[in-house]
């Protein structure tokens, strides 16, 4: 791709961090790079020149996001990179689109002028809030293809200069989607694909043990106070984060893998599985440890069931395996129950589930889960895996119903080897 422009650029306040974590993902997910000041700048860099690098020379589009923080704030970062963004728009031709404002609650979109009588209200924005979410972030991912394919690129390594083939997608500097759909269906590729998926894999378990030994280092104790069910928040949050790069790709191969590949799956998660295993000197942790094999093991599963492939359930299941005080080694789905890493953390799923649902969890919210002044959801700990992978399958699952049904089956799928 050369110098060419390779990311969407996110500009939004502090405050809604937690929203455009949830975009990125989905974004990523489907392909799509991002651009965000909390990951792409290093210690040390010159901040300023790089946001400025990032908007002007490297963005395809600009995904401007407001709220009711955003509008309360007359100083921050965030106008800076506006006034940035539409120098650049103002270059362009009126009917190439490339800001994209984005609303994260029922607010106003400031009434920045952009030139020839236009204002930034003009643009077509995308509400990504309440019922909005879901198809929000369909019209999102959509609106940021077509500007990605009128510029004559290729988000999902569409590549005119020979055919995709296994050899380009040895050539990947690392594994795509793209090079992966093209590696699962070509011959001698399982090797290349094994050793790609424990890099990976490797990788995510470097995270997850700095992870849990940051938590045995600040001495972070199960509680049932809200500030202590925020903190085990954060925690699963970075959890997620670890397994972000692997996730897709792990469903994707485990949706079209072939037999050949089975063995690769059940490594792959056997490596994140060895990090559970570890002792960081916390009770809890113990436990939480496997939230990373779980939230894998119900993406792969997934896919698996979608696309009927159920002799890499069966393997995911059957032939991965954990170690027990008791028994041994033994499969995984004797640690499959969707609660486990939960059982000494209550609240914390009730957290998570009511967030993806678009509320607010702060102290307040969380005091009340815990005194049950908030009603408290039935089976918070499904409705949360449900909710943080819906992003995957809404190209292949684009019907709720039609995703819920999936997600069921499987999980009866589970119930019913157990």
């Amino acid at each position: 791709m050369g110098n060419a422009p390779r990311h969407v650029f996110i500009s939004y306040v502090r405050e809604d961090s937690e929203r455009v974590n949830r975009i990125q993902v989905f974004l990523e997910a489907a392909g799509i790079p991002v651009w965000r000041d909390t990951a792409s700048l290093w210690p040390g860099e010159d901040w300023k020149a790089k946001i400025r690098q990032a908007i002007v020379s490297d963005a395809f589009a600009f995904l401007a996001c407001f709220s009711q923080y955003s509008n309360a704030r007359e100083r921050n970062g965030q106008n800076e990179e506006l006034v940035l963004a539409v120098e650049q728009l103002r270059q362009r031709l009126p009917t190439t689109p490339w800001l994209i404002p984005a609303r994260l609650d029922d607010c106003n979109v400031p009434e920045l002028e952009i030139g020839a009588g236009r204002t930034l209200g003009s643009l077509q924005r995308v509400d990504l809030f309440d019922d909005y979410w879901d198809s929000g972030l369909g019209r999102l991912s959509a609106g940021v293809q077509r500007i990605f394919d009128a510029s004559d690129q290729g988000l999902r390594d569409r590549s005119n200069s020979r055919p995709a083939t296994v050899t380009s997608a040895l050539d990947e500097p690392r594994l795509t989607v793209a090079s992966l759909k093209t590696a699962l269906r070509a011959p001698d590729s399982d090797i290349y694909l094994h050793e790609a998926f424990l890099d990976l894999a490797d990788r995510a378990s470097k995270s997850l043990d700095q992870l849990g030994s940051d938590v045995a280092t600040q001495g972070v104790v199960q509680g049932g106070d809200a500030a202590a069910v925020l903190t085990l928040v954060e925690i699963v949050d970075k959890q997620v984060e670890a397994i972000t790069e692997l996730l897709p790709l792990f469903r994707l191969g485990c949706e079209w893998g072939r037999p050949l590949h089975e063995r690769t799956w059940s490594r792959t998660l056997e490596t994140i599985v060895s990090v559970g295993e570890r002792q960081y000197g916390s009770s809890w942790f113990a436990d939480q440890q496997m939230l990373p094999v779980l939230i894998l093991l119900y993406a792969g599963g997934l896919g698996a069931v979608w696309n009927e492939n159920y002799g890499t359930l069966k393997v995911l299941l059957m032939d991965t395996n954990v170690r027990d005080q008791v028994a041994g080694r033994t499969p995984l789905w004797t640690r499959a129950e969707v609660w486990r890493p939960f059982r000494n953390a209550r609240v914390t799923p009730q957290a998570l589930a009511y967030r993806f649902r678009g509320s607010k969890v702060d102290r307040e919210f969380v005091e009340g889960l815990r005194t049950h002044r908030q009603p408290n959801l039935y089976t918070p700990e499904s409705s949360y895996l449900q909710a943080l992978l819906r992003p995957w399958f809404l190209d292949d699952v684009p019907s709720e119903r039609d995703y819920t049904e999936l997600f069921d089956r499987l999980q009866v799928m589970i119930e019913l080897i157990s």
